[in-house]
């Protein structure tokens, strides 16, 4: 747990929440407000700034490597609640 840590960052006071049984591959960043759902994982490289705005990973989906995800309006939900790719599946990679 204590690696994972180190790819955890806060910033401007929000820190990432993370779920039951998520992975976080070496070499990949979580900052700020960001949210890993229950068994999500993200994979080598990727990084999740959740600086300026919120960003939510749903249970079960994964983001895959070296993905970047950054917005500066609204929000963004990958898998699960309407927005972006169904629950359990992929980001960054060719749909299913």
């Amino acid at each position: 747990m204590s690696e994972l840590k180190q790819q955890l960052n806060t910033f401007l006071g929000r820190q990432p929440t993370i779920g039951k049984d998520v992975y976080v591959a070496p070499g990949a960043i979580v900052l700020g407000d960001v949210k890993l759902g229950d068994y999500s994982s993200v994979w080598y490289n990727a990084v999740l700034r959740g600086d300026i705005n919120h960003i939510e990973v749903g249970h079960h989906s994964n983001i895959q490597d070296n993905c970047v995800l950054h917005l500066a309006d609204e929000g963004l939900n990958v898998g699960g609640h309407g927005a972006g790719p169904e629950p359990g599946r992929e980001c960054g990679s060719a749909g299913r």
